[in-house]
């Protein structure tokens, strides 16, 4: 029996967990600082993610940067017979072709693991060459620079810009060649201030555009990287509080869940004592004290595939045989049951205290669902959970009694004793049984 509504009700919840406004103020400053002279995570192992998070785009971007380029460069070549006399704009031309080719085969070399491995240092020796190349030019059209000049400055702003460098190796190529430029423009130029004035300029732009982008690029990341830790851990509280399975049905969307599960057995653990033992423990300890027996129950219950469905103050209560379709395994509970009642005898010698266990369990068919809204739980209903609890009730101290029920199902594996007619609240007079311990298997 499912009752389905309200479509991805479960993931409504997350989002609402991990809601942006529980990203911590400023995470790129604290967690995620980085530098912002050289802009790079100061932690480098995000530094390293975030470089690896990049290469894919930069690298897929440069392949058609690098395509595209091999045109422009060689098509350059006809302008350049439109400017220059026919023996400079041939070796001009040249050289454009020379560039053009070089720049197919780092298309060619992009494809392989190593460039992909050191992909900036790769983007920032084809950057230094290109500057290179264009240097040479200057001094073979001299004084026609002027016709060339503007394309100087783009050249720096595509390094900061265009190229994929990332900020901090991109300043030092362009400030180079800025610097290069600069000095070529003043061997070949009467007057190269002007020039040289509008490098400078192009390249303050340009420089203060790609630390701009690049800090909201590093800012949107670690920003996305905080916000996804957020709905990780919003993810696992929810599965700490429901079965995987029932918290993925209620991400397809059905909200109030409740099936029935004809073979199942159900147990429950309360501590004796512990409720007169907290009126004289400190708060702080008697937490403890719980949390380390219950995190040794929880234990069992992962290693032998068991449900724990919850807590109660000083009672816990697991079950087998759900929350999917399964066989019981009943000697699954059995084999928890005692192991309780070793791991409880550790940690009360470890504190010196006087701590024991009453345990009771039932198999039979029980009904399990998710209710609630705000704080919902996986819980069990039926006649098998009552009895199990009044099993658990009337059980004498450290002892661990059963139902007949249960009894038949276990009596191969295990010890068991009859205890005898036991009048349980609101169950009437019932057989009880008490489980002692593992038989020995004869081989």
């Amino acid at each position: 029996m499912t009752i389905a509504t309200e479509p991805n009700f479960l993931n409504n919840i997350t989002e609402e967990m991990a809601d942006e406004s529980l990203v911590p103020e400023g995470s790129a400053d604290t967690r995620y600082a980085y530098s912002r002279w050289n802009l790079a995570f100061l932690d480098a192992r995000l530094e390293e993610s975030y470089t690896d998070y990049r290469a894919p785009i930069i690298l897929r971007y440069l392949q058609w940067l690098l395509l595209a380029g091999a045109g422009m460069v060689f098509a350059g070549s006809l302008v350049d017979y439109t400017r220059l006399d026919a023996d400079t704009a041939s070796l001009v031309t040249t050289i454009r072709l020379v560039a053009a080719i070089g720049m197919l085969g780092a298309l060619a070399l992009t494809r392989t693991q190593w460039v992909q491995t050191h992909l900036q240092l790769f983007i920032g020796t084809g950057t230094v060459l290109i500057h290179l190349i264009w240097l040479a030019t200057v001094p073979i059209v001299e004084a026609r620079i002027g016709a060339y000049q503007g394309v100087l400055p783009i050249n720096i702003m595509l390094t900061f810009l265009v190229s994929g460098l990332m900020y901090r190796f991109a300043r030092w190529v362009a400030l180079g060649a800025t610097f290069a430029y600069a000095l070529a423009l003043s061997s070949v130029l009467a007057s190269a201030g002007p020039a040289i004035l509008y490098l400078l300029l192009a390249g303050l732009y340009a420089g203060f555009a790609a630390y701009v982008a690049e800090r909201a690029r590093r800012e949107a990341w670690a920003e996305a990287q905080a916000l996804k830790e957020e709905r990780a851990r919003s993810e696992q509280l929810l599965l700490n509080v429901l079965p995987a399975s029932i918290a993925g049905r209620m991400k397809q969307g059905e909200h109030l869940i409740a099936d029935r599960f004809d073979d199942s057995a159900v147990l429950f653990a309360d501590i004796v004592g512990f409720t007169e033992m907290s009126a004289t423990m400190d708060p702080t300890e008697l937490v403890q004290v719980l949390d380390e027996i219950f995190r040794r129950f929880d234990l069992i219950a992962m290693e032998l595939d068991l449900e724990k469905i919850k807590t109660i103050g000083d009672c816990y209560m697991m079950a087998c045989g759900l929350p999917s379709e399964r066989a019981c395994q009943a000697w699954r509970l059995a084999e928890a049951a005692l192991r309780m009642q070793t791991e409880l005898a550790k940690v009360a010698e470890k504190r010196q205290q006087n701590l024991q266990i009453r345990v009771g369990m039932h198999c039979g068919p029980v009904v399990a669902g998710v209710i609630g809204h705000s704080k919902f739980i996986y819980d069990l209903w039926g006649d098998t959970v009552n009895l199990a609890s009044r099993m658990e009730s009337s059980a004498p101290k450290g002892a661990i009694q059963i139902s007949g029920e249960l009894k038949e199902r276990l009596s191969s594996h295990f010890e068991i004793v009859e205890r005898g007619p036991v009048e349980m609240k609101g169950k009437g007079t019932q057989m009880a049984y008490l489980l002692k311990g593992r038989l020995e298997v004869s081989t």
